[in-house]
């Protein structure tokens, strides 16, 4: 049978672990399959998804190679599985942290969304903004905007304003800033420019995600602004979310910063960990996973505050528990092991400076040369104390990276940092902005 020469060849081509742990338990559906679409069962809708990120590729050239033919490759969850659906992009799409840019995520709703001191002033500001829209009042305040690092609920808080507003029936237009910059480019280019305008100034609630990506794009703000005040004129209203006080924007019009300022803004802060437990409890009950108390406290204990972290390691327990594994300390401890130790290897000191110099303004050569001024200087503490952190690199590796005679330099600086982010309020949210900065730069080279 050709598969069987297909299993052999995955088994050539992924490691071990991984083949016995997602491949092996995969089910063939040789009736559904054709020579250009193959596809798999799994048995949760969490492996299925692990899977079709991780695997698919492989296995689709694995087929190329024996059937010479590539397939689309489709891992789907067993039917009737807990939180089982019908295709694994929607496997995806159940699991990724932000919605489509054309979509609302069913799931980012008031309800699930976990209410803390860190964030219960945004909570209340997007609820009177719902119940402006759905009442037909004219809106309270134009725009609303939350900012703060990422993952720390932004764009579902958003989302809540646009499914509330949705269930009544109001036209509701959502996009991420990125998007909607290529559409406009594509428009101009199509000559489609009126049907681009209809389709973003004729809406009765405008949600645009991140912001931040306006900086630099003179043409794009112009007509940023032009549909802002047409929204606004006809008292529609406007939800944005930015990872930091739009006034900081560098590379954004004033007249722009002085209509998002002109609004009502809201920070979300980080979670307390009280907050990051409730956050947990309420993603396990979303999954129909049972946990005991010690083993959430340890998770929330070892994690970030980004709620796509504590996503992505619950999705690895609801793996082990497929293969067999109780959800223990000892298994918490090896996988939060094996996540942290990930993350610090994969991030690099030249990806730190480059987010470095782009934030403060600095050149990164500068921030790499023995430059004194104040600003470089800082700068310069920042790196090395978020490459002490964020990577594997020992003190004399960094050293070495600066062109520093030996490691002294380099911890006299980490220490001056490290007093700097205990002791002032403004430096420690700035080292907390730039490691959701880094980490987020960090995911999308990946993606």
């Amino acid at each position: 049978m050709q598969y069987e020469i297909i299993k052999e060849e995955l088994k050539n081509s992924i490691n071990v672990e991984d083949y016995e742990k997602f491949i092996a338990p995969l089910k063939f559906l040789t009736s559904k399959s054709k020579s250009n679409e193959v596809i798999f069962e799994a048995q949760n809708p969490f492996l299925a998804a692990h899977a079709q990120r991780n695997f698919a590729e492989i296995i689709a050239n694995v087929f190329e190679k024996v059937t010479k033919t590539r397939p689309i490759v489709q891992i789907v969850a067993k039917r009737g599985a807990i939180g089982g659906v019908s295709n694994a992009q929607t496997q995806k799409e159940k699991i990724d942290e932000k919605p489509k840019s054309h979509e609302l995520h069913g799931g980012f709703t008031f309800e699930k969304f976990v209410v803390a001191k860190s964030n219960e002033l945004a909570v209340t500001i997007a609820k009177v903004a719902a119940r402006a829209i759905i009442e037909e009042k004219p809106a309270p305040y134009n725009p609303v905007l939350f900012f703060g690092g990422v993952g720390l609920g932004k764009t579902h808080l958003m989302v809540a304003v646009g499914n509330a507003a949705r269930e009544k029936k109001v036209v509701v237009t959502y996009r991420r800033c990125e998007d909607m910059m290529n559409e406009f480019k594509r428009s101009i280019k199509e000559e489609t420019l009126d049907r681009f305008r209809n389709q973003y100034r004729n809406c009765d609630l405008l949600l645009i995600d991140d912001i931040q990506f306006l900086s630099g794009k003179e043409g794009f703000q112009e007509e940023f602004f032009n549909t802002f005040e047409a929204l606004a004129q006809k008292n529609k209203q406007i939800v944005l979310t930015c990872d930091q006080v739009p006034k900081m924007i560098a590379g954004l019009t004033e007249r722009l910063k002085s209509r998002f300022m002109g609004g009502q803004i809201a920070e979300i802060l980080p979670p307390e960990l009280d907050t990051k437990i409730n956050i947990i409890k309420l993603k396990l009950k979303d999954r129909q996973i049972s946990m005991e108390d010690d083993v959430i406290r340890y998770i929330a204990t070892k994690l970030d505050s980004n709620v796509r972290e504590i996503e992505s390691v619950l999705n690895q327990f609801v793996i082990n528990m497929t293969i067999g594994n109780k959800n223990t300390i000892e298994i918490a401890r090896d996988i939060l092991k094996n996540y942290l130790k990930e993350k610090r290897e994969n991030i690099t000191i030249d990806e730190i400076v480059g987010v470095v110099a782009r934030e403060t303004n600095c050149k990164i050569s500068e921030i790499r040369s023995k430059g004194r001024t104040a600003p470089i200087a800082k700068a310069r503490k920042m790196v090395i104390f978020l490459a002490r952190k964020l990577t594997k690199n020992s003190m004399p590796h960094i050293a070495e990276y600066f062109g520093m005679k030996d490691h002294s330099a380099a911890s006299h600086a980490y220490k001056a940092a490290e007093n700097l982010y205990e002791t002032e309020a403004d430096f420690k949210a700035k080292i907390e902005f730039l490691i959701g900065r880094i980490t987020e730069n960090h995911e999308n080279q990946l993606s």
